[in-house]
C-alpha cells in the first residue's frame, strides 16, 4: 500500500486468452481493508479499480460505495443447544426476539455443537446474522415457524419465517 492505494501485481500469471479458454481466463483478488477508528460515522467511501493487462489501457471497474455505520450490539452464540439459554451466549447476552438494524448475531457453537432455534426470531432490515465456517445453524424445534434462512450476501444473512418443516443449515 502506498499513499492509500493498494497495488496487486502478478508477474507471469499467464492466464489464457478468453477466446482460447473462457473458464481458465478468469482471476480475482479478494482483500479486506479496515477503516481507521477516526473515520466519522456515515462517511461514504468510494472505491474503483483499474485492471491492466499487458500494456493495454486499464479496464475500470464499477465504483463500490461503503458507508461507515455505527456498530450496534453484537451477540455471539458460543455454546451448544437452545437459542434462548443465556449460557450459550457470550456474556449471557441473548438477542431479543427482534434483531434491530446495525445489530449482529454471530453463530459460532462449540466444536460438534449446534445452535437450536427454539424460539421465534426476526431480523429486521439492516440486521446481520453470520454463521461461522463449518458450524451448524439453526436446527429448530418443529413447533416454531421461525428459522434462519441462510442467504450469502457479503457475510449477511436474512431471517425469515417458513412452514413447519425441519431445517438444519451449515453456514459459511
Amino acid at each position: 500500500m502506498k499513499e492509500n492505494v493498494v497495488f496487486f501485481e502478478f508477474k507471469n500469471i499467464l492466464l489464457p486468452d478468453s477466446n482460447a479458454n473462457e473458464v481458465k481466463s478468469h482471476g480475482f483478488v479478494q482483500f479486506r481493508i479496515k477503516a481507521l477508528p477516526s473515520t466519522p460515522i456515515n462517511t461514504t467511501i468510494e472505491n474503483a479499480a483499474g485492471i491492466y493487462f499487458d500494456y493495454n489501457q486499464p479496464v475500470i471497474t464499477n465504483t463500490a460505495f461503503t458507508v461507515i455505520k455505527n456498530p450496534g450490539q453484537v451477540y455471539t452464540f458460543t455454546g451448544n443447544g437452545n437459542w434462548d439459554a443465556p449460557s450459550n451466549w457470550k456474556n449471557n447476552a441473548v438477542p431479543p426476539p427482534s434483531i434491530q438494524q446495525n445489530e449482529m448475531v454471530i453463530i459460532n457453537p462449540v466444536d460438534n455443537g449446534e445452535c437450536i432455534l427454539n424460539v421465534p426470531v426476526t431480523a429486521l432490515p439492516g440486521a446481520a446474522v453470520s454463521v461461522q465456517p463449518e458450524k451448524l445453524c439453526c436446527k429448530r424445534k418443529s413447533y416454531y415457524s421461525a428459522v434462519i434462512s441462510i442467504k450469502q450476501v457479503r457475510a449477511e444473512v436474512s431471517v425469515t419465517t417458513v412452514a413447519n418443516d425441519k431445517y438444519n443449515y451449515a453456514g459459511t
